[in-house]
């Protein structure tokens, strides 16, 4: 029965000689992960699978067994199969009896995947923890269950403040309950959303975010949690103000300027045609303006401009 198990255990498992280190005895698992067939791991020794590996560091690393200091030594390394590849390995190495004589039992774990799982898992941490966007990470009911630091940094809010709470903490009242509903008709509809969002700080300052949310299914299509990311766009929105201002509006005297006039008079034309409305232009001519500017200075002819505006 013990034979059985361990011939079929797709755990790897190594016997070997405590003196000359020649494999002994290896099971079907170990055979078929690393590419040698029973016979030809007869002629090896672990220093074969780990070719950087010396006579005398080996000596070193099982030492602590010869002596008792240790009953298994646990410890990862890199194996190298036949073909040359490599694959990482988790190994407990034991000194024991086989056919009455000292042998060492290797049990070796191919960890290749858990690495790569692992190292998967500290770079989403490391995005998680690094990115300049905001992330709000809520369950299936909208309520919070994880925020990164980005977020707490945008909205002044720490991290414990926000957990177990509901998104619209940070409700600046600007947007309507349509927009909210029409957002979720989206995203259930659609499986995401996108735009753009007025928000208010802990502070109450109010900033633009533009946010994109995606649900997060489970196997079987339930939605466990949404994943809000946004950025704060306040300052580009600050400056298409100002750049909208300029283009539209006189610097001086914020009056509407003839760019402005012209879109304004096209659709009052087009709406008079329509509708068979006249239409009545006044222009307004401000006299005697030149010797203001030429008695007084320019500074006085902008401030009467600003007083007639």
């Amino acid at each position: 029965r013990y034979g059985n198990i361990f011939e079929n255990s797709l755990t790897e498992i190594f016997i070997f000689d405590a003196e000359t280190y020649k494999f002994i005895k290896v099971n079907r698992g170990a055979c078929e992960n690393i590419g040698y067939s029973q016979e030809e791991l007869n002629e090896l020794t672990p220093l074969d699978i780990k070719p950087e590996l010396s006579l005398k560091q080996f000596n070193e690393l099982v030492e602590p067994l010869r002596t008792g200091a240790k009953e298994i030594i646990h410890f990862t390394t890199v194996h190298q199969r036949k073909n040359g590849s490599l694959y990482s390995v988790e190994i407990y190495l034991q000194l024991t009896h086989f056919l009455l004589k000292p042998a060492f039992v290797a049990i070796i774990l191919d960890i290749t995947e858990r690495q790569k799982a692992e190292e998967k898992q500290q770079l989403s941490e490391k995005v998680f923890n690094d990115t300049n966007e905001g992330i709000t990470i809520t369950d299936d009911k909208g309520i919070i269950f994880d925020v990164n630091p980005a977020f707490c940094e945008i909205t002044g809010y720490s991290r414990e403040e926000v957990i177990g709470k509901n998104p619209r903490i940070l409700s600046s009242g600007k947007q309507p309950p349509e927009f909210y509903a029409n957002m979720w008709q989206t995203i259930n509809k659609q499986g995401h959303w996108q735009g753009e969002v007025w928000n208010r700080t802990k502070e109450g300052r109010l900033y633009a975010e533009l946010l994109s949310i995606s649900p997060i299914f489970d196997e079987a299509g339930k939605v466990l949690h949404y994943v809000g990311i946004f950025s704060d766009i306040t300052h580009s929105k600050r400056q298409q103000e100002t750049l909208q201002q300029m283009a539209h509006y006189d610097v001086l005297t914020q009056l509407p300027n003839r760019v402005l006039l012209t879109d304004r008079f096209t659709q009052a034309f087009a709406h008079s045609k329509r509708h068979e409305n006249i239409l009545a232009v006044c222009f307004l001519d401000l006299d005697d303006f030149k010797p203001v500017n030429d008695l007084h200075g320019h500074k006085a002819g902008d401030e009467l401009l600003i007083e007639v505006a």
